[in-house]
């Protein structure tokens, strides 16, 4: 996994490329062929090399099942980061569905824009790794941890930390890293593009105008495959 020493320090002047991939298993669902997606990449994003060459990554899902792997590289590395995508992909039944080669661009541009990219990258960064050692340690208790955010927390204006916080220090080594200002900064950013980690661990965001009973969230995440129970609790 990246070090935490890297995670924090994406320049704005790495090229932004994107490839959306599949794992190759046309009869499951949609939600099932995103996270078993996520599953066949881990070994990926632990490759040394693949580690030594990208300058960062973060992850989303848009449709179909497929995960969108948008990566962070310098000039020098792209032919060799093709090669590691490539080599990898075929050789775990992985399909690319979609890819745009690595280009200068404000990613922040629809997220306050050039003076919050540097931030806007290491945020996307940092949320990933998180999102993913979440999923790895708990899947049945990270995505209930998110619907509810979305669909109770949310809307009530009370602090995300107070609600995300207790599961972040269980499950996650990348958050338990960060000193105490840097954990502030995170969710300080999180109040501002917290849809972008909702939309990895989740699959999906949603919104509502009140809050909603575990039984109004579990009518919609129920084609997205999962419930939760009546008592949980964050």
């Amino acid at each position: 996994m990246i070090e935490l020493k890297n995670i924090r320090r994406i320049s704005k002047d790495a090229l932004f490329g994107i490839i959306w991939v599949k794992w190759s298993n046309k009869y499951k669902s949609e939600f099932d062929s995103y996270y078993e997606t996520l599953d066949a990449l881990r070994s990926l994003f632990k490759d040394i090399e693949f580690n030594e060459i990208i300058d960062g990554f973060y992850l989303n899902h848009l449709n179909a099942g497929s995960v969108r792997i948008s990566y962070f590289v310098k000039v020098i590395n792209i032919e060799r980061l093709a090669i590691i995508f490539n080599n990898y992909f075929k050789n775990n039944g992985v399909e690319i569905t979609h890819q745009d080669y690595p280009v200068r661009k404000i990613v922040a541009e629809d997220y306050g824009g050039q003076e919050f990219e540097e931030a806007f990258r290491n945020f996307l960064i940092l949320e990933t790794q998180i999102g993913l050692e979440l999923l790895k340690a708990n899947p049945s208790d990270a995505r209930p941890l998110f619907a509810t955010y979305i669909f109770q927390t949310r809307n009530t204006g009370s602090p995300a930390k107070l609600h995300l916080e207790p599961r972040f220090s269980k499950y996650s080594n990348t958050y338990n890293s960060l000193s105490n200002n840097e954990k502030s900064r995170f969710f300080t950013e999180f109040d501002k593009w917290n849809h972008l980690m909702v939309n990895f661990v989740l699959g999906f965001d949603g919104s509502t105008e009140r809050p909603l009973s575990i039984s109004k969230i579990n009518e919609i995440v129920e084609k997205m495959g999962f419930q939760i129970s009546m008592d949980w609790r964050p």
